[in-house]
C-alpha cells in the first residue's frame, strides 16, 4: 500500500511522494475529480478547467490508498445516479423539490433527508430520538425522499447538453446569491433541448412591497429574507419581480418569456407540479 507523505508542484501537476512497504520512494500524479465529475490526472484537470492551480477540485485519494469506508459510503449515497435505470429516460427536471417530487420528473434537492432515506431504519431511529418531526417521519414512511437525486444547483449539473424537454423550479432561486442564480439558470439553459421550456416560480417582490406597513417594518424584512431560519441555505438572499426576473432570463439566453398564473401555462404537468399559489410564475424557452 502506498501512503502519501507530501505534495510537489511540478510542471503544472501535483505529484504525491510516497513510500512502499520496502521503503522505496516515488512520485505519482495526484488523482482528482474534475468539474464534470470525471476522474483524471491533475494536469488534465488543470488543462480542462483553464486555471493555473487545482484549488476547488475534489481530492479522491493520493497514490492507491482507498478512502475510509465511511467516506466511500457517503459518496455512494449522495452520488447522482442519473445515468442508470429508468431515470436516464426521464426528460423533465425539477430543481429543489424537497418533499414535493412528481412522477415522471428527475426530482433533485440537497436536503439531508436524501441520505437519511437511504439508510435502513435511520428515519425511525431519528424519530424516536425526537430529531425528526411526526410529519417528516411520515414522509419517510411513504418513501417521499427515496427517489430524490442529490444535486447542488450552484455546481455544474451532472447532465449532458440538450438533455431535457422541460425544467421546473419553485421557490429555489431566491435562496441563491445573484451570481449563483445566474449560474444556475445558465445550467438549466444548457441542459434543456432547443425549444425546451423552463417554468420558474419565486416569491413576488412587488406583492411583498405592497404589504409593507411603516408601523411594522420588521414584518416585511422577515417575509423578504426569511431571517428566522437558523440555516443560511433556508434564508432568502435575493428577491425578484417580473422585470428583474425577465432580465435575468434574457441574460442567460432564454426567449419567449411570459408571465403565467397559478397552474396555467405550457409547462408539462403544470396542474400537478405547481404548489405555491401566492407567487410569481414565469415561463421561458430555449431558442429552437
Amino acid at each position: 500500500m502506498r501512503i502519501p507523505v507530501r505534495l510537489t508542484w511540478t510542471s503544472g501537476i501535483y505529484l504525491v511522494k510516497v513510500k512502499n512497504l520496502a521503503g522505496q520512494s516515488g512520485l505519482y500524479p495526484l488523482v482528482v475529480r474534475n468539474g464534470t465529475g470525471e476522474r483524471c490526472d491533475c494536469g488534465s484537470a488543470v488543462h480542462m478547467a483553464g486555471v493555473q492551480r487545482v484549488s476547488g477540485f475534489q481530492l479522491i485519494h493520493g497514490g492507491t490508498r482507498r478512502p475510509p469506508r465511511a467516506v466511500r459510503f457517503l459518496r455512494a449515497a449522495l452520488r447522482p445516479t442519473m445515468g442508470h435505470g429508468r431515470v436516464s429516460t426521464i426528460m423533465r427536471l425539477q430543481l429543489g423539490c424537497f418533499n414535493c417530487p412528481v412522477e415522471g420528473w428527475v426530482n433533485t434537492d440537497i436536503t439531508p433527508h436524501i441520505l437519511v432515506a437511504r439508510v435502513p431504519f435511520l428515519p425511525a431511529v431519528l424519530y424516536r430520538l425526537k430529531l425528526l418531526t411526526r410529519e417528516r417521519y411520515g414522509e419517510h414512511q411513504r418513501g417521499v425522499f427515496r427517489g430524490l437525486k442529490f444535486m447542488d444547483v450552484t455546481k455544474r449539473f451532472p447532465f449532458k447538453n440538450d438533455r431535457f424537454e422541460a425544467a421546473f423550479s419553485s421557490h429555489v432561486l431566491e435562496h441563491l446569491y445573484q451570481a449563483q442564480a445566474r449560474f444556475c439558470l445558465g445550467e438549466v439553459h444548457r441542459v434543456l433541448q432547443p425549444g425546451g421550456i423552463l417554468r420558474l416560480v419565486v416569491p413576488d417582490l412587488d406583492r411583498c412591497v405592497e404589504s409593507y406597513d411603516p408601523d411594522k417594518p420588521d414584518e416585511l424584512c422577515r417575509a423578504m429574507y426569511e431571517s428566522t431560519h437558523p440555516r443560511d441555505k433556508n434564508r432568502h438572499h435575493w428577491m425578484y419581480n417580473e422585470t428583474s426576473l425577465r432580465r435575468l432570463l434574457e441574460g442567460v439566453g432564454f426567449r419567449d418569456i411570459t408571465r403565467r398564473s397559478y397552474r396555467t401555462g405550457d409547462c408539462p404537468d403544470v396542474a400537478i407540479i405547481d404548489n405555491r399559489p401566492d407567487s410569481l410564475f414565469m415561463e421561458a424557452k430555449k431558442r429552437g
